[in-house]
């Protein structure tokens, strides 16, 4: 099984740097990772941005390391993230993002994952590391 694990980092106030972070893991082994950060948004689009970019870093790696029977699992510990992924979330604000995302699960995921944020999953919290580390460069890039 292939997993994207992803998250995003906002300090809370609406425009600021936002950070996201994902690792692609394969059978409890990460194979690749990413970060960065955006120069102004919320916590919502730095969630969907994580995942957007852990999907394209996804189509990097099917080529080395995907059998074809095996699943895809986006896993995130945002809710409006995972629906909005499978569409049940209607998108009123983010739209561009939204459909980004959709478009991308639709075509490569067969299923999500939600976990809890903050409680101890190592991969979800490295992630969280890779956003906050995303945010706090982007921070200081504005400085």
């Amino acid at each position: 099984m292939l997993r994207v694990w992803c998250d995003g980092s906002s300090n809370g106030r609406s425009g600021s740097p936002t950070g996201w972070g994902y690792i692609i893991e394969q059978d409890g082994r990460p194979l690749y990772s990413d970060h960065g950060g955006e120069s102004a948004g919320t916590n919502n689009t730095a969630e969907v941005t994580a995942a957007i970019e852990g999907l394209k870093g996804l189509e990097i790696c099917l080529d080395w390391h995907w059998r074809p029977e095996e699943s895809i699992v986006l896993c995130s510990d945002s809710m409006y993230t995972l629906n909005s992924a499978l569409g049940v979330q209607a998108a009123v604000k983010n739209v561009e993002l939204v459909n980004e995302l959709r478009n991308l699960y639709k075509r490569l995921c067969t299923d999500t994952f939600w976990v809890p944020g903050h409680s101890g999953h190592y991969f979800n919290e490295m992630c969280d590391k890779l956003a906050k580390k995303g945010r706090r460069e982007r921070a200081l890039e504005g400085a």
